[in-house]
């Protein structure tokens, strides 16, 4: 039996809203289904390709427990990903398209994506990394580097 009968045969199916990243940016994406993990197996696949994506340590593209971490995205990274999980009665499968945005011509980000905040002198205001509830605990909060662009 192969892995493209198998993925065919899952009890329930799921499909995710589109997520869309930014070139050269860390993301993870997240298998969002619950599952007894001790007699389970998860697996990635792209595109609807039979071979799970397993990735060598220390690779641009990885799984850790159900994510898979992309450090950094690039465009070739878009497409269509499934998480599928098997025990020995059942198979699940999660699908969720992304898109990896490309950088604006001459900058570091995309404009369309970009987030633009201002503050204003001596007003209680704050300012938010929009992407960082998508890496949840993993994220160091004290490694975060931020910097004032003055605009004339």
């Amino acid at each position: 039996q192969t892995f493209g009968l198998r993925i065919k045969k899952c009890v329930r199916e799921y499909i995710g809203r589109q997520k869309l990243f930014e070139e050269n940016n860390p993301f993870r994406l997240d298998c969002l289904i619950q599952y007894e993990r001790a007699n389970s197996t998860l697996n990635w696949y792209m595109n609807g390709n039979d071979t799970p994506l397993i990735a060598q340590p220390f690779s641009r593209v990885f799984q850790q427990k159900n994510s898979l971490w992309f450090i950094p995205a690039i465009a070739q990274d878009s497409g269509l990903y499934q998480c599928i999980i098997r025990n020995s009665t059942r198979c699940y499968k999660y699908s969720v398209s992304i898109a990896v945005l490309n950088n604006s011509a001459g900058l570091c980000f995309n404009e369309k994506y970009y987030l633009k905040q201002t503050l204003f002198p001596r007003s209680p205001s704050r300012v938010v990394c929009h992407q960082l509830n998508e890496f949840g605990q993993e994220v160091d909060y004290l490694s975060i580097h931020w910097y004032k662009v003055r605009i004339f």
